[in-house]
């Protein structure tokens, strides 16, 4: 997002201070202003991973495990 936000600013002004705002968005508002370039397939793996859980991301990958799409 902070790098999306880098290429879509005016100035370098404009681009800090939309990377400084993406930093207190939680991760639901990211997927939503996102414009689908982040998915809930991956949110839902960042938040595996913070709570220690890094086999769920393997089973995603691979297909074991699908990540709900309806939120």
């Amino acid at each position: 997002m902070a790098w999306q936000a880098g290429r879509e600013a005016r100035t370098r002004e404009e681009a800090r201070l939309f990377a400084g705002a993406t930093a207190y968005m939680t991760l639901e508002k990211m997927v939503l202003v996102s414009n689908g370039r982040l998915s809930w397939a991956v949110v839902d793996s960042i938040v595996d991973l913070a709570n220690g859980d890094p086999m769920r991301v393997v089973a995603r990958i691979l297909g074991r495990e699908k990540s709900p799409d309806a939120r």
